[in-house]
């Protein structure tokens, strides 16, 4: 099960209108170490072409010069 698919289990509790905070709390941490490890590849390389994709994204769209036109 992928990352995003246990953070969306997280809401189940709720919605069966059982309150179980200790079982939130493990799924909650076990979704975020999910979708961490699913943004690094082994050398990281996978997250930091993401972030080099955000930097070009915004050099070329979010400048001043850019959005003065």
């Amino acid at each position: 099960m992928s990352g995003k698919e246990n953070f969306a289990s997280i809401t189940n509790w709720k919605r069966a209108g059982q309150p179980d905070w200790e079982g939130y709390t493990r799924r909650f941490l076990e979704a975020i170490v999910g979708v961490l490890n699913e943004g690094a590849g082994a050398d990281g390389a996978t997250a930091e072409n993401r972030l080099r994709q955000q930097v070009e994204y915004i050099n070329r769209c979010c400048t001043w010069s850019v959005r003065s036109r």
